[in-house]
């Protein structure tokens, strides 16, 4: 019950009504959802699996009225390579 693995957020709130975003790569979206419930701050998650893209930037002071744009991807869809581009006859 309650154990703290290797992998576990924990996000520590202090009594400052200002908060800067924090750099959410890797995030998965329990993680997400915990973290604005708490900053009470609107957000909008794409994708499954973990955080790939936030569309406001690491250190910027979040307002009330912001809404974060969150993409999320799969460990194997990031792994995926592009197939090389196929190379014309010549």
């Amino acid at each position: 019950k309650g154990m703290l693995t290797p992998d576990t957020k924990v996000f520590l709130i202090t009594n400052s009504n200002e908060f800067t975003m924090p750099d959410l790569t890797g995030y998965s979206r329990i993680d997400l959802e915990i973290l604005f419930k708490y900053l009470n701050i609107s957000y909008l998650i794409t994708g499954n699996g973990y955080l790939v893209s936030q569309s406001i930037p690491p250190g910027t002071l979040l307002t009330p009225e912001m809404e974060v744009e969150l993409v999320l991807k799969s460990k194997v869809e990031e792994n995926k390579e592009e197939p090389p581009p196929e190379n014309p006859e010549t």
